[in-house]
């Protein structure tokens, strides 16, 4: 290959490759931001079922005290 034809394909395919990693990167930042959001709606799930659960053992205990206290009487 003459030097000046590897020149040419060399100055042509460095936009070619350096937009390609371009995009990648580019599309890297989205998916990231994208599973980011998806982390924190998990995340917020996760906490309110850890509510829930709060609720219902604190629900729980208070009918098992309210029967033991019947049971005693």
């Amino acid at each position: 290959m003459s030097s000046e034809l590897w020149t040419a394909v060399v100055v042509t395919a460095i936009p070619v490759v350096g937009g390609g990693v371009g995009y990648l990167i580019k599309y890297l930042i989205e998916f990231r931001n994208e599973n980011r959001i998806d982390h924190n709606l998990v995340m917020e799930a996760i906490s309110d079922l850890k509510t829930d659960v709060r609720e219902v053992k604190s629900g729980l205990y208070d009918h098992i005290s309210w029967h033991a206290k019947r049971v005693k009487k």
